[in-house]
């Protein structure tokens, strides 16, 4: 704690002798200011009280009051006599630093800060002013304890088992230790720390283990003297189970990469055999288009075949026929093609000669002639 004292000098002697009568304060009497506890401990999330007290103990509602952050000059709190400001305040003690005003008449300064964090650990400055100034300071010391300790066993198959103990909401940064059964410290293996957004740490330590062993985790808050801690046993028959498990997430690794194989090969022969379908279905496309290719050939044959009964022989042409430029030239006999044609269906409707269809020869042949034409 640091406190100050106010003396007037020899040149405003003359001056304060005038107002002398008129001020509550005397030139002979010595202000004092000083903190009513030092330092002041604050848990995050809770409010804390900050007071100062005048020696002598009189009024300070008269008096201008303001408290810092040193060595910043930017008051939390102003306060002129009967008049709170706020105009200068800081932005992060808006709505959150209050002055207890019912307190001034007795020569006490008290101010609630509101909802602690992290950020309000510090050093704060109580200033009064009238006819001078005396200050003092006072420490303020934020707090948090955490979560209770989280304990993590994980099998590193070659390096053995690890203990992982985790915990997280500490302020200031906590310390972490491991015991045997017997109570004697362990070397961890790895610590980890971390500040969230919030300013509050999360701390993390591994230490190798083997079966049958037993192990506690006990993270301390230094300011506090306070600790929170966890144990752990691990059986020989843990230890069993854990590595029958990992034989077992072998096992299943293989199989999984033996799946994967025979999927890939099964795919591959899907695909050899959906090339050897299309190629099958591309050629019976062929074969079926050059059937009816030939099944139209023999459709326009017996059309013509048709029309050459009903008009007159020398003006008749056969489908492969040339026709000659001097009537009196003999006609070209058709060509025949080398390679036999596949019969078709339709073309059991030939007409038969015989003597006994001679009389219905040209009905049949004008309803062939119309089927040609339809089909056409």
């Amino acid at each position: 704690m640091d406190s100050r004292r106010l003396y007037p000098g020899p040149s405003h002697t003359l001056s304060l002798l005038i107002v002398a009568s008129f001020t509550s304060l005397s030139l002979s009497e010595q202000l004092e200011v000083t903190a009513t506890t030092h330092p002041v401990i604050g848990t995050v999330g809770s409010d804390v009280e900050l007071s100062f007290r005048l020696i002598p103990a009189i009024s300070a509602e008269d008096m201008e009051i303001e408290i810092l952050r040193p060595p910043s000059t930017i008051s939390l709190l102003s306060y002129w006599p009967g008049v709170e400001l706020s105009g200068d305040q800081m932005q992060e003690y808006k709505g959150r630093a209050k002055l207890q005003n019912k307190y001034l008449r007795m020569g006490e300064v008290s101010v609630i800060i509101h909802d602690v964090v992290t950020s309000d650990n510090g050093t704060y400055r109580c200033l009064l002013t009238k006819n001078g100034s005396i200050w003092t300071d006072l420490d303020l010391l934020v707090t948090a304890l955490g979560t209770d300790p989280v304990i993590e066993i994980t099998d590193r198959l070659k390096e053995g088992f690890r203990a992982h103990c985790e915990s997280n909401g500490w302020y200031p940064e906590p310390s972490i230790l491991w015991k045997d059964g017997q109570g004697n410290a362990l070397e961890p293996l790895s610590e980890q720390k971390h500040k969230n957004p919030s300013g509050l740490f999360t701390i993390r330590s591994s230490i190798s283990v083997s079966s049958a062993f037993t192990a506690s985790c006990s993270i301390r808050n230094i300011l506090l003297d306070e600790e929170r801690q966890l144990g752990v046993f691990i059986s020989e028959t843990l230890h069993q189970r854990v590595d029958h498990r990992g034989y077992i997430a072998i096992g299943m690794l293989v199989l999984l990469f033996i799946l994967i194989f025979l999927s890939m090969v099964l795919n591959k022969s899907l695909q050899e055999t959906k090339k050897v379908c299309n190629r099958e279905l591309e050629k019976q496309r062929t074969r079926e288009s050059e059937e009816d290719h030939d099944y139209k050939q023999k459709i326009a044959f017996t059309a013509e075949s048709l029309k050459c009964k009903e008009n007159p022989p020398q003006t008749c042409r056969r489908p492969g026929e040339i026709t000659p430029k001097n009537p009196s030239e003999q006609p070209q006999k058709p060509r025949r093609t080398s390679r036999k044609k596949p019969m078709s269906h339709r073309s059991q409707h030939r007409p038969v000669a015989g003597k006994s269809r001679q009389a219905d020869e040209p009905d049949t042949l004008k309803q062939r002639l119309a089927e040609v034409e339809d089909l056409e």
